[in-house]
């Protein structure tokens, strides 16, 4: 464990070593790990040490004497693990706009928060576009089969979120990397029919307190910098397949749901963008979002990190009085082959008396 900063209240902080702010996968993972305490009811608040790394820290009363591994391993099976995002898709493309609002109305009416706010961070139905359809040899235009093979696909096609790297090239899909994460919460049962069991809360630990233990192949959202992009920057790449930290993965796509897709128009059409991003050109996109020093709970965690100041390019004086400490950036751009990757993340601005 890793001492709290001083002043603070020991008795009722779990600082989480392995979740680090100055990454983006370990800054949405705690998101994540506020917003599936705060939906349990639990009285739960987040903040960050100052200095970097920036590990996460939690004033939380351990309800019922559980440990946080035990805690969120329970939310993560009966919450997180049965959320079904269009079984039989693989990308956001595939995706109707009348199935996405039929989703979105459904998870509503069931009052589902958490499905909803996710939907509502993947993607708009009001930024649809016609796709590219296929031209048989008769020379006909027909829609693209599903990839299931039971139904047409759609011609209308929703648009990825700007922060996605997923970019459906090599197993590199949305939804196909979502169940990836889910089966680490809840395997599929073999055909014999035993019982696995998954030790969650233990690999949990492994991911709030660090080292993490990257041993997942393909359960990643892929949001972090990789010195083995196989395909794309080695001329002879290894046949080794890459692993991952995937429960802090799943962690950050709940995280995500607090970051909602937001219709923009630009040059006389609506686009797809997002509070924390920032279009650059050239498919370059710019991801912030702040690091702070008081605790504060899940809604107010959520007005900050969506507050427009965050993605400026010059800070205004005011989020240091909001008790912002530093804004961290990272760059997502397009490589030669059309896949989207991340570089490594950077301070844009630190508060004065916190830049030594």
């Amino acid at each position: 464990m890793i001492p709290a900063e001083a002043g603070t209240r020991e008795d009722t902080q779990v600082v989480l070593g392995g979740l680090q702010g100055e990454t983006l996968t370990g800054f949405l993972a705690a998101l994540g790990v506020l917003r599936l305490l705060t939906e349990a009811g639990d009285g739960v608040k987040l903040f960050w040490n100052t200095q970097p790394p920036h590990h996460a820290v939690l004033e939380w009363g351990r309800p019922d004497g559980q440990s946080l591994e035990e805690r969120l391993a329970g939310l993560l099976e009966s919450r997180v693990a049965p959320l079904a995002l269009f079984p039989g898709r693989k990308k956001i493309k595939e995706v109707s706009p009348e199935e996405y609002r039929e989703a979105l109305l459904e998870a509503q009416s069931l009052g589902d928060e958490l499905l909803s706010d996710l939907l509502a961070a993947l993607t708009s139905d009001a930024t649809a576009r016609v796709t590219k359809v296929e031209k048989p040899e008769n020379g006909r235009k027909q829609r693209p089969p599903d990839p299931e093979g039971k139904t047409l696909a759609p011609v209308s096609a929703l648009a990825d979120p700007p922060w996605c790297a997923l970019d459906g090239s090599q197993q590199k899909n949305l939804f196909l990397t979502v169940r990836r994460l889910q089966e680490l919460v809840r395997p599929p049962v073999p055909k014999r029919g035993k019982e696995i069991a998954s030790g969650l809360a233990e690999r949990l630990r492994a991911t709030l307190q660090g080292p993490w233990i990257e041993k997942d192949e393909k359960a990643s959202l892929y949001l972090e910098p990789s010195l083995r992009e196989h395909a794309y920057r080695w001329t002879n790449p290894t046949l080794d397949p890459m692993r991952f930290e995937g429960l802090a993965n799943l962690l950050a796509l709940v995280g995500l749901s607090l970051w909602p897709a937001v219709p923009e128009e630009r040059r006389g059409e609506v686009v797809l963008g997002s509070p924390c991003c920032f279009e650059k050109g050239g498919g370059r996109v710019e991801v912030s979002w702040p690091i702070w020093r008081g605790a504060l709970s899940l809604a107010a965690a959520r007005r900050l990190i969506l507050l427009r100041d965050i993605t400026a390019s010059v800070q205004p004086t005011n989020l240091a009085a909001r008790g912002v400490t530093a804004v961290y950036r990272a760059e997502a751009y397009r490589l030669e082959k059309g896949a989207k990757v991340f570089g490594s993340s950077k301070a844009a601005w630190r508060r004065e008396d916190e830049a030594a």
